[in-house]
């Protein structure tokens, strides 16, 4: 696991770089991905800051509205325009180095807010209702 920080955003780029986003935003925009890819938050900003932030893949049907990790998925904006009408069927390039900037500087602060904002369930202890009741068998 790899810890970011909520207050050194240069923490975040070092874990998903500009380059994994464009490429995990190509992924992303085919018609036909089952798959989807980006970075999952593991866990809650500490007391300075940090939290755990690994770079994901998961299936397009996986959701899972009980679990306290935060799945962002990578997507270049106006990548979707670029496919329109288009008959490349691989994905789609990466745009012009000032656009893809901007979405991904844009990313990176979705997933500060995301750190920043969540709320993770604490961790399951001796008595806790959580884990009471009959377990089968």
């Amino acid at each position: 696991m790899t810890r970011a920080n909520v207050n050194d955003r240069a923490t975040i780029c070092e874990i998903y770089p500009m380059d994994a986003w464009e490429q995990d935003g190509s992924r992303n925009i085919q018609g036909n991905a089952t798959v989807i890819h980006g970075v999952k938050i593991m866990s809650a900003p500490d007391p300075e800051g940090a939290f755990d932030l690994v770079r994901m893949s998961q299936h397009v049907a996986e959701n899972d509205p009980e679990s306290d990790e935060i799945f962002l998925s990578a997507f270049e904006p106006g990548a979707a325009e670029a496919m329109a009408g288009s008959t490349y069927s691989g994905g789609v390039q990466p745009t012009e180095h000032e656009h893809s900037k901007g979405g991904y500087e844009s990313f990176i602060d979705s997933i500060l807010e995301a750190a920043r904002s969540a709320h993770f369930k604490p961790a399951i202890g001796v008595g806790d209702d959580r884990i009471k009741g009959f377990r089968g068998g």
